[in-house]
């Protein structure tokens, strides 16, 4: 997919704004196809992203134990890159 930078970054301002809007499943479902993505183009920046974001998803709707997978992925990918996020 030739134009996967323009989609994941409309995929993420999708379930932001959803998130502000308190709708969290579709919030969800978003950023959800978001790493999706990030994984098939080997975008580890974007997998950081996607699954910090998901977990953070999973943290407002009370499901603490998707979160935390969810956020140990972050951390693991985070371990491999160098992103501000991740210091």
């Amino acid at each position: 997919m030739k134009d996967w930078p323009s989609l994941l970054e409309n995929l993420f301002l999708l379930s932001n704004l959803l998130m502000d809007k308190n709708e969290l499943n579709r919030a969800l479902e978003y950023a959800q196809k978001a790493e999706k993505i990030s994984r098939k183009a080997k975008d580890k920046v974007k997998q950081f992203q996607a699954c910090k974001q998901i977990g953070q998803i999973y943290e407002r709707i009370w499901n603490t134990k998707k979160a935390l997978e969810y956020f140990k992925k972050a951390t693991k990918i985070g371990k491999k890159i160098s992103h501000p996020e991740t210091a």
